[in-house]
C-alpha cells in the first residue's frame, strides 16, 4: 500500500477498531466474527472492519467519531474520535454503517500516494505537519 502515513498511527487506528470490534461482538455471545480487508481504489485504500455484533445504530453513525459518545458503560468515548483526528490528519475518511456480516462496517480511506490528496497532506507547512509522516 503506497501511501504517506505513521504506521504507529496506523497501528494505533487499526487496533482501536478491531478491539471495539471484538468488545462488541463478545459482549453479545461467546464466540463472533471479525473481519478486516484492503481494496484499492482509484485514488486511495479502503481498509474496511467488519463484525457480526449488533452493529452501530443508524442514530448513532454520524456522532459516534464525537468525542465522548460511547456505547460501552465503561467507555470514554474518546477511543473513536482519536481514530478519526489520525485518519483525517493522514489526508483520509472514515465511515461506520452495517457491513456484511449483520454487524459494524467501519471503512477507512486513505489516499495512494501522488494522489492529489496525499499531495495535499505532505504540502502542509512544516510547522503544522506532524512528525514521522513518511511514504511505505
Amino acid at each position: 500500500m503506497p501511501v504517506n502515513l505513521d504506521r504507529q498511527m496506523l497501528h494505533q487506528v487499526l487496533s482501536n477498531i478491531i478491539r471495539n470490534a471484538i468488545q462488541a461482538v463478545t459482549a453479545h455471545r461467546e464466540r463472533g466474527h471479525v473481519e478486516v480487508g484492503v481494496i484499492t481504489e482509484h485514488e486511495a485504500f479502503s481498509v474496511t472492519v467488519d463484525d457480526d455484533g449488533p452493529g452501530v445504530p443508524a442514530s448513532m453513525r454520524d456522532s459516534v467519531f464525537d468525542p465522548y459518545v460511547t456505547t460501552k458503560a465503561e467507555g470514554t468515548g474518546l477511543g473513536l474520535a482519536i481514530v478519526k483526528k489520525i485518519v483525517v490528519e493522514h489526508g483520509g475518511t472514515i465511515d461506520a454503517g452495517s457491513g456484511p456480516l449483520g454487524g459494524a462496517r467501519f471503512k477507512i480511506r486513505i489516499p495512494r500516494l501522488r494522489s492529489p490528496a496525499s499531495q495535499a497532506v505532505r504540502e502542509v507547512p512544516p510547522a503544522l505537519s506532524r512528525s514521522g509522516v513518511r511514504s511505505i
